[in-house]
């Protein structure tokens, strides 16, 4: 349920270094506390700078930055947002959008998605993408809030629905 090891570091260097670029080059006294206590917060508030100016990837290339064409592509086209982890399955696990709209099979980068979450059934915020033939989760994962037995119940149900409609992809 995760990339192929050569893959998956690939990416993550390149991914990595990438989301460093976009950190602001003057951090206050707070963000360096919280940085350093907490280094994948640091990538994870990176990542919402690019959600929020995707031209930063330009800027990385333009400023010598370098970049597998796939990968490129792949962050380019990277969903950012907010999911529910609905449950694992023998090959991927299930990241629904949280309007319900469109659902997503994903596989980890180095490991099952359910080790980074800490388990399925909640609200997370995490990045999507298409590498390799197949959906990724970029693994930096905040978790948001648990689901209750309802909501997971009803969200069961609308991935059965999105399978039928032809909007869950894997």
């Amino acid at each position: 349920m995760h990339l192929p090891e050569v893959e998956a570091r690939r990416f993550i260097q390149q991914y990595q270094a990438f989301l460093l670029y976009c950190l602001p080059q003057q951090l206050s006294t707070e963000e360096q506390q919280r940085y350093t206590e907490s280094p994948l917060m640091a990538l994870a508030d990176s990542r919402r700078r690019f959600d929020a100016e995707r031209h930063r990837l330009d800027g990385y290339l333009s400023d010598g930055g370098s970049m597998d064409d796939d990968i490129q592509e792949a962050i380019a086209n990277m969903q950012i947002g907010r999911w529910v982890y609905l449950k694992d399955t023998a090959h991927y696990s299930v990241l629904l959008c949280e309007d319900g709209l469109v659902g997503y099979g994903v596989l980890g980068l180095t490991e099952r998605l359910r080790n980074v979450a800490g388990g399925s059934g909640q609200l997370i915020e995490a990045g999507v993408l298409y590498l390799q033939g197949r959906y990724v989760c970029d693994n930096l994962v905040c978790p948001l809030a648990w689901l209750g037995a309802g909501i997971r119940r009803d969200m069961l149900k609308d991935l059965q629905d999105l399978k039928k409609e032809n909007k869950f992809y894997r």
